[in-house]
């Protein structure tokens, strides 16, 4: 399949303006590739949200009882929707947990240049992409400014739309570096990680306090919903999400899926999320707790199967066993980046 591939560059029709209400912002670009995307923003009312501090400073920590991104103290808009228009499909990106986006904060600081496509100015890879087909793209933005900056990348797979990553930009450095260095970021070809025939359980000694425990199980088709997709014949949705590791082009039942990643540390298990990964095998993991960061650990790991390679990464808090997955995506440049640096430490450079 042709694959259109986007520049680092927007194409410079991007505009914003205040609908009707007073309390919206609209702003609309077209990508080079011809993808319309449009980002609506609203005005943050704290009446309408609950808000969770940190501990030990003012910093927000948590918005509705989920992780918040662009907001350190300040509090002035929040993504309502974010769409994109190709070849007239309409796909909805997931837009929640992300606030002071884009607006004037990104907008005021994006260096214009002149555009390689026409006159104008262009916005310097604050949002981009590429599509095989109608059904099959990659999105990627740079949001908010400063120490409240973060990153996210979004797939279209046969139709669906997921968030595959989304974090703030020291740990989603891998990103932003890319995208100021590498133009043909993403390659359409299986990335030699390091196989071995796997175990359905597979323990990694990252130090003497820390062990990690990959755990596969048999897939039960009867113990999931399966959905199929409209316009082909594969597998769509399992239990209502959009899975990583099944077949794009045939209608393949998954015959395993990781059932458990248990961190083990100083005698302590704790559990990471592993949800929406079948038929993966892993080939390494790094990771960290630095005593240090209050009990916050990194890690990250690169899984595989017959037809694709996948990078994931997670942060766990010891403190209240909580995780959040940041990373679950086949792009290539991402786990090539992963397998040079796997060690989750280089997170807290």
């Amino acid at each position: 399949m042709k694959t259109f591939l986007v520049t680092l560059f927007i194409i410079c029709l991007s505009y914003g303006y205040l609908l009707s209400n007073n309390t919206e912002m609209r702003y609309e670009f077209i990508l080079p590739n011809g993808a319309k995307t449009t980002i609506v923003e609203s005005v943050f009312d704290k009446n309408e949200f609950k808000i969770e501090k940190c501990r030990n400073n003012d910093d927000v920590c948590y918005i509705n009882n989920e992780e918040s991104f662009g907001i350190l103290t300040v509090f002035k808009s929040y993504v309502k929707s974010i769409t994109v228009n190709y070849l007239g499909e309409v796909y909805s990106l997931d837009s929640s947990s992300m606030y002071n986006a884009w607006g004037e904060n990104t907008l005021k600081y994006a260096r214009k240049i002149q555009c390689e496509y026409g006159d104008g100015y262009c916005l310097d890879s604050y949002f981009y992409g590429l599509c095989q087909d109608k059904y099959n793209c990659v999105f990627r933005g740079y949001f908010s400014d400063a120490a409240a900056a973060f990153s996210a990348e979004w797939a279209i797979i046969n139709g669906k739309s997921v968030r595959t990553v989304i974090g703030h930009a020291m740990e989603t450095d891998f990103l932003r570096s890319i995208n100021r260095t590498i133009v043909n970021a993403y390659q359409n070809e299986l990335t030699e990680a390091n196989r071995q025939k796997a175990d359905n359980t597979a323990t990694f000694n990252l130090n003497d306090n820390l062990s990690v425990t990959v755990t596969k199980d048999v897939f039960d088709k009867n113990k999931f919903i399966i959905e199929k997709c409209n316009h082909i014949d594969v597998i769509c949705l399992i239990n209502g999400r959009v899975p990583f590791g099944v077949s794009l082009v045939s209608y393949e039942i998954p015959k395993t899926y990781i059932k458990n990643i248990t961190v083990n540390y100083k005698g302590i298990d704790y559990s990471l999320d592993v949800a929406d990964m079948y038929d993966m095998d892993i080939s390494k993991f790094g990771g960290t707790c630095p005593n240090e960061y209050g009990g916050i650990c990194a890690f990250r790991g690169v899984f595989y199967n017959d037809n694709d390679s996948f990078a994931a990464q997670w942060w766990l808090n010891i403190n209240d066993k909580s995780n959040r997955r940041t990373v679950l995506t086949f792009s290539k440049d991402i786990v090539k980046w992963f397998l040079k640096y796997i060690d989750a430490d280089i997170f807290y450079d």
